[in-house]
């Protein structure tokens, strides 16, 4: 898992959370450091979740860059932005959304149900 966050506290947090649930992550501070990552991690990777507001490459930006390459490829986008206003975003209509602020707990939830979908949609 890909976790793609400017703030370095939520980043750590979020890293922290999947690691300990056994999740190997990568995380990465802006959507262009992302796409080396990417490009580095390609096969392995089984989810990006990004933050939608960064500096130098934002969340939908990042969203449509990872469908050029790999359009099988899950993206959970955290946000304050509520559902209605990301889906009008231009490229991201498909993406999962999770509303900032979120409990750990929903967060876990949420990540473990699209890796499941994609699980169940490859086989």
């Amino acid at each position: 898992i890909l976790v793609v966050e400017d703030e370095q506290q939520v980043r750590t947090l979020i890293v922290r959370l999947l690691e300990k649930r056994g999740y190997r992550v990568l995380q990465a501070e802006n959507g262009r450091q992302a796409l080396e990552v990417i490009q580095d991690a390609l096969p392995e990777l089984s989810l990006v979740i990004t933050d939608l507001v960064m500096p130098e490459m934002g969340g939908a930006a990042l969203v449509r860059e990872i469908g050029k390459v790999r359009s099988d490829l899950p993206c959970l986008c955290m946000t304050g932005y509520s559902q209605e206003e990301v889906a009008s975003m231009d490229g991201m209509h498909s993406t999962s959304i999770i509303e900032k602020p979120f409990s750990p707990a929903i967060f876990l939830e949420r990540v473990q149900s699209i890796l499941n979908e994609r699980a169940n949609s490859s086989s």
